[in-house]
């Protein structure tokens, strides 16, 4: 078993599966650190594939039980089903993990989430490519059935469900067109992300997260500079014209949509043409009720954005189950995909 948190150098038994992206998240500089803290777990030899995963905690993330822990970042040897991946070696560092958070007061597990949900949480759960589902597509979580296998065996039953919805953008415009035509007699606009005012706009961006989704399941506090480091890079790849601010007549923010093209990678298939991923859609309370049908308006405005610039299908991703976007969806689309986050008490 190895040991390493920040700035440790990255044992070997690491190295397999380590993205940019997870690279840039565990760096020994990054702002989740002024807060929480990590420690990573490695296990294996040259007879049994290396495992590994991250265990974190933050002050920020409870639950009513009391402080939470976290297990992401995971890689699992490989098998021949599910069943086979959950390997020693698996079963070890997941021991590993949730004895150091337990070690660190945290009463409840989540997995997979890493760091916090801010930075990704959820597995594939149904809906797998290889069985019929669509090919991955870019920002969604990992479809891992060992992992699901390992959690199980650990203990962790699912605590959370969300799905993705594959919808079609003039279903969404047309018949979203009365909340259109009362938004638009109401003076409201949506415009793009000014990219070359990006600080203001992601304060802007965080202000609005903040109010609209607080509350939320699974989601604690994150400061701005926080924040930024997340969507300053989701800008830097996204279709800015589908990075949307909804604005009342007098240019006050009530509401956005973080929405990009299929650009990393092989896009989601849809007959014709590409797709573009909506991956957070939201407005604020307050705005809502001096203007109902304002969250339906919002999503036929970045529909129609997305047509305008080719896109010939939407993939609303990563929706609670049973949530007012997933009904919504529904109505637009089919489900494409399923996911859930898993949970563990300690005793």
């Amino acid at each position: 078993m190895i040991e390493f948190g920040p700035g440790d150098p990255a044992p070997e038994a690491w190295q397999p599966g380590r993205s940019p992206a997870e690279q840039r998240l565990l760096a020994p500089d990054h702002p989740f650190l002024q807060h929480g803290r990590w420690r990573g777990f490695a296990d294996g030899d040259e007879l049994e594939p290396a495992a590994r995963i991250v265990a974190s905690v933050d002050p920020r993330q409870r639950t009513a039980a009391g402080p939470l822990g976290c297990l992401g970042f995971a890689t699992l040897p490989p098998g021949g089903s599910a069943g086979d991946a959950v390997t020693p070696a698996a079963r070890r560092v997941l021991g590993a993990a949730v004895n150091w958070l337990h070690g660190q007061g945290a009463v409840v597990v989540r997995a997979p989430v890493q760091l916090s949900t801010w930075y990704g949480h959820r597995v594939v759960t149904g809906g797998y490519p290889d069985e019929g589902g669509p090919p991955p597509f870019p920002l969604e979580p990992k479809a891992d059935r060992a992992l699901v296998a390992l959690l199980e065996a650990g203990g962790f039953s699912p605590a959370h469900h969300a799905v993705s919805c594959l919808v079609d953008p003039h279903a969404v415009v047309a018949q979203a067109g009365p909340a259109l035509t009362r938004a638009a007699h109401g003076g409201l606009r949506d415009r793009a992300i000014r990219l070359d005012d990006i600080d203001a706009e992601l304060a802007r961006l965080h202000r609005l997260s903040t109010e609209i989704f607080r509350g939320t399941w699974g989601l604690s506090e994150i400061d701005l500079e926080e924040f930024a480091a997340i969507y300053r890079a989701f800008a830097g790849v996204a279709d800015a014209g589908l990075i949307r601010i909804l604005e009342e007549p007098g240019g006050a923010a009530v509401g956005f949509a973080l929405g990009l093209g299929s650009v990393a990678g092989p896009g989601p298939a849809s007959p014709g043409g590409p797709a573009f991923v909506l991956k957070t859609i939201g407005v604020t309370a307050e705005a809502r009720r001096r203007h109902p049908g304002l969250g339906a308006a919002l999503a036929a405005m970045v529909h129609r954005t997305a047509l305008e610039r080719g896109y010939v299908a939407g993939i609303h991703a990563l929706m609670a189950r049973g949530s007012m976007a997933h009904r919504m969806s529904l109505r637009w689309g089919r489900e494409i995909r399923a996911y859930a986050t898993f949970e563990r008490g300690l005793s």
